[in-house]
């Protein structure tokens, strides 16, 4: 894929893939800005069934506006490839997000816990954070 353009989106490089789907980085040659393109994994028994379901998806994510939702752009079809375009946010996949940031949140707990201990030897042992 990498290379190629559907519709007016060329395919710039993997960004990961799933289930349902790969996804790539890819510019949009109208807007001039890099976007991310799901491609719908083709070859399974249950094709129809997999291209309906990422139909809703796509009409589904449409209708959202939160932070933690790409905006999702266009969604279409050529030479019998279904693909989504979203809004490209870099900086790693949300699974690599969520691994820092829960990883974050230990260490500040862990943080919390060290500063409590000589407050507890203070108070006698008498404290409200639990361990």
């Amino acid at each position: 894929m990498i290379g190629t353009t559907l519709s007016h989106y060329r395919i710039l490089e993997p960004l990961g893939a799933g289930g349902m789907g790969e996804v790539y980085r890819a510019h949009d040659l109208h807007l001039d800005r890099d976007v991310a393109v799901k491609v719908i994994l083709r070859g399974s028994p249950s094709d129809s069934t997999a291209r309906e379901r990422f139909r809703r998806e796509a009409h589904v994510l449409s209708r959202l506006s939160h932070p933690g939702v790409a905006t999702i752009f266009d969604f279409d079809t050529q030479d019998g490839v279904d693909f989504l375009v979203m809004e490209y946010v870099p900086g790693g996949t949300s699974n690599r997000s969520y691994r820092r940031v829960h990883s974050t949140s230990r260490s500040s707990l862990e943080s919390v816990r060290r500063s409590a201990t000589p407050l507890r030897m203070r108070t006698g042992g008498d404290s409200s954070i639990a361990t």
